[in-house]
Parts: structure tokens; C-alpha cells; sequence
């Protein structure tokens, strides 16, 4: 009788607490959603910073981008990577110029191992991508000039494929 009665108690608080997340995910939802929205407008601005404005596209296949424009002139696109890490999706926003030279980038996502994994948001790793074409984007231990970060191997090659995925995307749109 007592291990029902202390069942009874405890599926109580269990419930109370899953009504009680569910109420605060769903008064949070519309502001999370908004502050995410906010923080990817920013990294599209960040990541090329000369375009006055963005225009967003959808391709046929649903790659979304943005032509970044300055008065009349294209200076190049702005578009979204997104590959899984070591623990999480790794999400960037690139910006290239016209020639598919990277010009930019942010982190826009990941919750990867801290202190480890988590580098790929650091400065000093996304300057590895600045100035380099689609042509020579390798990490270093295959041969190529982009610095991995010691310790987080798998984690360096996912922010790199999320930007050569989305990457080879977008060359497939213009060179055809």
C-alpha cells in the first residue's frame, strides 16, 4: 500500500513538472524563435559586410541564399552549412564573393564538447576560412592550409564539410 501510495506521489510531481515545461517551452517558443532570427540577420550581415542589402532566393531544390548587392552591383551570396559534429549540428553562414572566395563567417549553432569542439566558433579558427576559394578548402591533416583544432579532429571536418557542402550547392547554381 505504501509503494502505491509513493507511485501515486511521485507520478504527480512527474506530471506537474511535464505541464510545467510544456506551458514555459510554449510561452518561450515565439521569443526563442525571434532571438534566433535576430542572430542569423546579424551573421548574415557580419559575414559580408560590404552589401547594403540581401536578397533572399530559393532554388528549385530549396537552397536558401541571399545575393548581397550594394546599390547595383552583386558582391557576392550569403547562404547556410549545416553538418553533424562529434555531439551536435554544426550550423554556419558563409559569405562569398562573386568568384566563390569565402569573405565570411559565423557559427550560427553547435553544442559541441566544450572547451574542445566549441572552438569552431573561436576568431582564430574561422580566419583559417577567410580568403580561401573553393578550390583549396582542406584541413591540414589531409594536406591542406586550414588549421584543425587540436583535440576536436571530428568537429573541425564537420565545419568544414557544412561549408563545402552548402558551398558546392550554390557553384552548382551559378555554373551551370
Amino acid at each position: 500500500m505504501k509503494i502505491i501510495r509513493m507511485g501515486l506521489i511521485l507520478m504527480a510531481y512527474c506530471m506537474i513538472a511535464g505541464i510545467a515545461l510544456g506551458v514555459v517551452r510554449k510561452v518561450s517558443k515565439e521569443r526563442t524563435e525571434l532571438i534566433a532570427k535576430q542572430m542569423k540577420t546579424e551573421a548574415i550581415k557580419q559575414v559580408l559586410p560590404n552589401a547594403d542589402n540581401f536578397l533572399p532566393i530559393v532554388d528549385d531544390s530549396s537552397f536558401e541564399y541571399y545575393i548581397g548587392v550594394s546599390g547595383t552591383d552583386t558582391l557576392g551570396y550569403v547562404f547556410e552549412g549545416k553538418a553533424y559534429g562529434f555531439s551536435s549540428d554544426i550550423e554556419v553562414i558563409i559569405g562569398v564573393d562573386t568568384s566563390f572566395t569565402i569573405k565570411g563567417m559565423r557559427v550560427i549553432s553547435q553544442v559541441e564538447t566544450p572547451g574542445l569542439g566549441s572552438k569552431v566558433e573561436d576568431e582564430g579558427f574561422i580566419q583559417n576560412f577567410i580568403d580561401k576559394n573553393y578550390k583549396n578548402l582542406k584541413l591540414d591533416k589531409d594536406g591542406g592550409n586550414i588549421q584543425s583544432i587540436t583535440g576536436a579532429t571530428i568537429s573541425s571536418k564537420a565545419t568544414l564539410k557544412a561549408v563545402e557542402t552548402s558551398l558546392a550547392k550554390l557553384r552548382n547554381i551559378y555554373e551551370k
